[in-house]
Parts: C-alpha cells; sequence; structure tokens
C-alpha cells in the first residue's frame, strides 16, 4: 500500500508541475504584447511612419528584395486606411545591396518624409521578374530618386546621406539591422498589429484584415 500510496504522490505531484510549467495562451500572448511595445517604444523612434491614426501601430519588418514583402505591400498595405500608422524595420538581409535601399529610404524619411511612401514604393517594385543576385544598386536607387520632384539641396542630401559611412541615413540602416537580430526575427515579412505577432501569413486584403482584426482599437 505504501508503495502504490508513493506512486500516486510522485503522479500528482508530476501532474501538477506540468500545469504550472506549461506556457498558457495568456502568458505567450503577454509576451507578444510586450515584444512589440517594446519595439515601438524603444526601437521605432528612428523608423519611417505612414498613416495617420494614433490608437493603431502596425510595425513591419521588411527588405526591399523580398517577394514576399512586395506582395504584402502591394496587396495590403496600400490598400489599408489611415486610421492606423505604419512603421518600418528594414531588415536588409537578402544580400549586401540590401542595405543601400535601406540606407536611402532612411535618407530620403530623414530630408524628404513626405516623398518616404512614393520612394518606397518605387524601391518595392524595382524588384526583378526574374531573381538577380545584384540589383538594388545605386545607379537605380538615384534613377528612383531622379524622380521625386525633390530641390536640388535636398536630392544632394539624401544622396550624400545614403553614401556616406557616418551619416544618419547609414547608423539608422545599422539599426534596424541590430533591432532584428536582438528581436530575433530571421524572416521577412514580420508584422506586428498593437503589441501581437500576426501568425497568419496573409498577402490579400480581406484575409489580412481578419488576421488583425481581433488586436484593433476601435
Amino acid at each position: 500500500m505504501k508503495k502504490i500510496y508513493i506512486g500516486m504522490t510522485i503522479f500528482i505531484v508530476l501532474i501538477v508541475l506540468v500545469i504550472i510549467l506549461r506556457p498558457t495562451d495568456e502568458k505567450k500572448d503577454s509576451k507578444e504584447v510586450t515584444f512589440s511595445k517594446d519595439i515601438e517604444t524603444k526601437y521605432t523612434n528612428h523608423s519611417p511612419k505612414l498613416g495617420n491614426g494614433k490608437k493603431n501601430t502596425i510595425v513591419i519588418f521588411e527588405d526591399f528584395k523580398c517577394p514576399y514583402c512586395k506582395k504584402l505591400h502591394n496587396n495590403v498595405v496600400k490598400k489599408l486606411n489611415n486610421n492606423m500608422e505604419i512603421r518600418y524595420i528594414n531588415m536588409a538581409f537578402l544580400g549586401k545591396d540590401s542595405i543601400k535601399g535601406s540606407r536611402a529610404s532612411h535618407a530620403v524619411n530623414i530630408f524628404a518624409p513626405e516623398r518616404f511612401s512614393e520612394f518606397h514604393n518605387a524601391l518595392m517594385n524595382q524588384q526583378p521578374e526574374e531573381d538577380e543576385t545584384i540589383w538594388l544598386t545605386e545607379k537605380k536607387i538615384d534613377d528612383e530618386l531622379g524622380k521625386l520632384s525633390l530641390s536640388t539641396e535636398k536630392l544632394r542630401k539624401i544622396k550624400d546621406a545614403y553614401k556616406s559611412r557616418n551619416s544618419k541615413a547609414w547608423k539608422y540602416a545599422e539599426k534596424d539591422k541590430e533591432i532584428s537580430k536582438k528581436m530575433n526575427v530571421s524572416s521577412a515579412p514580420t508584422v506586428y498589429v498593437n503589441g501581437h505577432y500576426i501568425k497568419e501569413d496573409s498577402y490579400s486584403l480581406n484575409p489580412f484584415k481578419e488576421s488583425i482584426s481581433q488586436y484593433m482599437n476601435e
């Protein structure tokens, strides 16, 4: 009887430990909130921001060379209304030319933020149909910058910034890469909405809206 009693006691203790140590949905959800809140308050102050909404914030980790980022951008992000703010973190991890696009986009956001959306859209849609190892060249970037109807002075500042090692644009681009590593984001696009990681890969508007609906503030 003693052996049976001891065995039952051990069994019950093991069950209790499993229940206590098992991560609950609430804990996982709390971790996601902390993760995204950290991104929003500590890591995206330098980020390009689009949209007028203050109640809803979307943080997108992306790369200009990522075809899925292009798909998300064209099929979803461009079609969202302005009741949310979108913040971008450029991972620049898909080739040595990716970082040039990141630097250039930060330079545009610094000196001509009103043109960031146009430039961001242009670079995202410069992706070739056929995969090319290196295509995001300074020539291609400069060509797109030339289409932004900028003053000669602003254009010069942007080009100098994205090509100069000690510029703020370079530092911001490096900061994006550091944030991606620090937060263990290893794939693009990775999306957070109001403190929640969006697990579903939705690349059309309605499924995306459905995925984020439970996290949206009215």
